[in-house]
């Protein structure tokens, strides 16, 4: 037997309100066919291990109980929708989460997500969908202390789409690639986008207003961005878009607005011979326009507009 396997055999049937078990109905879900619930409350801490779709029709609840995730996926095949998922454990080193997927070809869309820590946690997993999903945290947690709305880690090929997010700390893409994030809108958070160590990520159609920071790209080249909408990072470390030795990007047609500084510039581009390419940007109403950590070179600036910036231009 497995050994994640051994721990949900320890797991109770139902929680301590008394609601029914969902892992007994997922149990008795033959592989390939859909449960579809009943309106009402059910026990999580579910574990899916075969191909199955789980339909709420937007009236089922899972509950949590305040301990794990909701729902755990270790397959490939499977769908999560119209569901609320609730009250998922604390724990960051276990990324207690709304749902955590262990696999590939996963859908995860139209539910709620709500006093969980993490939203959807992707580990080495690929060619999933996480979309229109309405994420938020543990609403009393501070904000460094709140989970990540979709943390994708060594994770490739997935699509993070028309997701709301919202009283979150980020979304973070860590050593993962050709991933597109799309159409997503977030409030009230710390990092909006944050990558590390990933490559080849297409960011477009976003809109990311209230945050800390919008998007900050850390060692992480050939990214696209464009046609992003970024307000109001205006903290005392606010950033619309900042780079940390970064190459081969393509930055257009976004725009950056009311934000302590538009772009943040540092060692980027950084690989030799590369280039870094800010076209048809608008870059309006910052405390700083464009904010060059150091004096650096190669990168391209073409047709965009620098209107009522305090300060244009800082080296």
């Amino acid at each position: 037997m497995r050994p994640w396997a051994l721990l949900f055999l320890f797991l109770p049937a139902v929680a301590a309100a008394g609601y029914p078990s969902l892992q007994e109905l997922i149990d008795k879900t033959p592989e390939g066919e859909a449960l579809v619930l009943e309106p009402g409350t059910y026990a999580g801490r579910a574990l899916i291990i075969r191909p199955i779709t789980i339909d709420g029709q937007n009236k089922a609840t899972v509950d949590a109980g305040g301990k794990g995730s909701v729902i755990v996926i270790k397959s490939d095949g499977v769908t999560i929708k119209n569901l609320h998922l609730t009250n998922s454990g604390e724990s960051t080193n276990d990324l207690d989460s709304g749902v955590q997927v262990r696999g590939n070809f996963n859908v995860i869309k139209d539910n709620v997500m709500d006093n969980v820590l993490f939203g959807v946690d992707l580990q080495q997993s690929s060619n999933n969908i996480v979309k229109r999903n309405h994420i938020s945290s543990k609403e009393d947690f501070p904000l460094g202390q709140k989970g990540d709305s979709v943390r994708l880690w060594y994770s490739f090929d997935n699509k993070v789409l028309d997701n709301v997010t919202e009283n979150v700390r980020d979304m973070v893409v860590w050593y993962s690639a050709n991933n597109t994030i799309s159409g997503n809108h977030t409030r009230n958070g710390r990092y909006s986008l944050h990558f590390m160590y990933s490559r080849y990520n297409l960011v477009e159609n976003n809109d990311y207003v209230n945050n800390a920071v919008g998007i900050f790209l850390m060692y992480s080249d050939s990214v696209v961005v464009r046609n992003n909408h970024i307000a109001h990072a205006a903290g005392p470390t606010g950033i619309g878009i900042g780079f940390k030795e970064t190459s081969d990007l393509t930055i257009e047609g976004n725009q950056i607005l009311y934000c302590a500084s538009g772009l943040y510039i540092d060692v980027s581009p950084f690989q030799p011979d590369t280039t870094n390419r800010f076209t048809d940007n608008l870059i309006a109403y910052n405390g700083i326009g464009i904010r060059f950590l150091n004096d650096w070179h190669s990168n391209i600036f073409k047709d965009n507009r620098f209107v009522d910036n305090l300060t244009q231009i800082v080296v």
